[in-house]
């Protein structure tokens, strides 16, 4: 072969999850599998922020400098600058470990308020500050982990939590 076709230069990653800034939609931020969390600030061009394996991303809609990551095993971060540093959110979590992706949901009407779960069901309602374990787990049954959770705009009261497969 004289040359290698360009596309197999291409580069390419496997994001968990993807998030845009609402202030911002040049800027996007997503979670990527052996590539950490990475920001696209306009065009083309994405950094790392994170390292590991990065998971959910969230962006608090009424101020899109604070921004929140996780690494696998529910390992949850916040960046307080727009996604230039990040420090860990684990004060009520501990060592608790979730699945390999874990689910992290950013409550519609009040950005301070995010959900998690691991073999419990945890709430923030100081951007991660402090988590408190709203559930857990049933002593009757194998400790499943939450793998997927939903915040109704409607209704922040009403959260629809999967538990179940493994991670």
């Amino acid at each position: 072969i004289d040359k290698i076709p360009e596309c197999f230069y291409i580069q390419t990653l496997s994001d968990n999850s993807i998030a845009i800034d609402p202030g911002s939609a040049s800027v996007t931020y997503g979670g990527a599998q052996d590539n950490g969390t990475q920001r696209r600030m306009s065009g083309l061009t994405w950094a790392d922020v994170t390292g590991g394996d990065g998971g959910f991303v969230n962006v608090d809609y009424s101020n899109s400098s604070i921004v929140y990551g996780e690494y696998q095993s529910g390992f949850h971060i916040r960046s307080m600058d727009g996604g230039y540093t990040f420090s860990s959110i684990m004060n009520g979590i501990g060592q608790d470990q979730g699945n390999w992706m874990t689910p992290v949901e950013m409550d519609p009407n009040a950005p301070a308020t995010l959900f998690t779960g691991t073999t419990k069901f945890y709430k923030t309602v100081d951007h991660g500050t402090t988590w408190t374990a709203l559930s857990t787990p049933d002593a009757n049954s194998s400790p499943n982990k939450i793998s997927a959770i939903g915040v109704t705009k409607a209704n922040s009261q009403t959260i629809y939590v999967g538990v179940g497969g493994h991670g």
